[in-house]
């Protein structure tokens, strides 16, 4: 008798701790794409790109106003993963793979393959950022005469 009493009381805790919230798990495929444009005028100089990586992720998104760690202490939604965009090109690219629930996002908060979290003494690139940095472009810039290639 006190075995069943035991296992009831158990089975009810259990059972009111994890019922249904109503609220349905999805995920998506997050995507980017660049802008397709390899040229631009900037004060006086034709710069002409022939590279624009640019990573993306982790990201994460809060049912709060503000994407705060204080404020936001589990995330709607979110994706962990890390992703590169070629800036030069138009099409869309796969980045990661986005999980949450339905519900809905008023904030969002994210960063570009570089993280620093509270536990971390220092930003830690992730393995996906082009040379452990945000970003990397290859170019040349020309005005009358002058020209030079770069990477940044």
């Amino acid at each position: 008798m006190a075995l069943g009493t035991c296992l009831l009381a158990w089975l009810t805790t259990v059972g009111a701790t994890c019922g249904d919230t109503g609220q349905t798990h999805v995920t998506a495929e997050v995507v980017g794409h660049g802008v397709g444009d390899t040229t631009f005028e900037s004060a006086g100089w034709s710069v002409t790109l022939t590279r624009a990586d640019v990573a993306f992720g982790p990201a994460y998104f809060c049912a709060t106003t503000a994407a705060d760690v204080d404020l936001c202490p589990a995330a709607v939604a979110e994706t962990l993963d890390v992703g590169v965009v070629d800036g030069l090109s138009a099409d869309l690219q796969p980045l990661g793979i986005l999980e949450g629930d339905t519900q809905t996002v008023r904030s969002a908060t994210y960063d570009f393959g570089i993280t620093w979290l509270a536990t971390e003494p220092a930003p830690l690139p992730a393995r996906e950022a082009p040379g452990g940095h945000s970003a990397r472009f290859l170019g040349t810039a020309v005005r009358g005469a002058d020209s030079f290639d770069f990477a940044l």
